[in-house]
């Protein structure tokens, strides 16, 4: 949908106010929404337990917001740009994630064998490449655009204001990754605390080192 835009991937196309999205940029936009909204739900039951619960409910929370609100006042260029990065970093991160799953004992965390454990490096650098790119560097560039080009009123405020506060939570979660990763090159494992506080199986030595 943003490729085949006369606006696709341009800062100044961007934040031009748009009253008419195409059929398939609504469906896509709808899509989204009924999917936050179903995350909102589903962390409510499944992810009570993680360290970062509070961070994962608001960032549901301003998703739903956010598209909702750029959907129905001419901004929906905005977040589907914002959306396309979060999905492209978001394919690497699960991939990631499978890969430490399937890599690694499932008492103890770390990985099977000495090529596990490099296979984890590999990942970890292009998950924590892919996060600071899509995550920092353009949703960043998006946001200092927002704040620059948008014409001010009460929604457009509302939206930056919403929109940095989402930066800002891609930068909490990615110096935890950050994080993760320097343990992982250094070491030769990590453990992901964020994501998997919630397991008691989970090592002494490695809640230690969260915390």
């Amino acid at each position: 949908a943003v490729y085949e835009s006369d606006w696709g991937f341009s800062i100044d196309g961007l934040v031009e106010y748009d009253p008419t999205p195409s059929p398939r940029s609504m469906g896509i936009m709808w899509l989204y929404i009924s999917w936050y909204c179903y995350d909102f739900l589903e962390s409510l039951f499944v992810d009570i337990g993680r360290a970062d619960f509070a961070m994962v409910v608001v960032h549901h929370v301003l998703s739903v917001a956010m598209l909702w609100g750029a959907l129905t006042n001419g901004f929906y260029r905005i977040a589907l740009t914002v959306c396309l990065e979060q999905d492209v970093s978001d394919v690497i991160t699960y991939l990631g994630k499978i890969v430490q799953k399937v890599t690694s004992d499932v008492v103890t965390g770390r990985p099977l064998t000495a090529t596990g454990s490099r296979i984890q490096t590999v990942g970890a650098i292009i998950l924590s490449t892919s996060w600071f790119v899509c995550r920092n560097v353009i949703l960043g560039r998006v946001v200092v655009a927002l704040w620059m080009h948008l014409e001010h009123s009460a929604v457009t405020t509302t939206l930056r204001t919403f929109l940095t506060l989402f930066l800002v939570l891609q930068c909490a979660w990615g110096q935890a990754l950050y994080r993760m990763t320097y343990h992982q090159i250094r070491q030769g494992y990590h453990y992901d605390w964020h994501n998997d506080g919630d397991i008691s199986s989970v090592p002494n030595d490695a809640r230690n080192k969260s915390k």
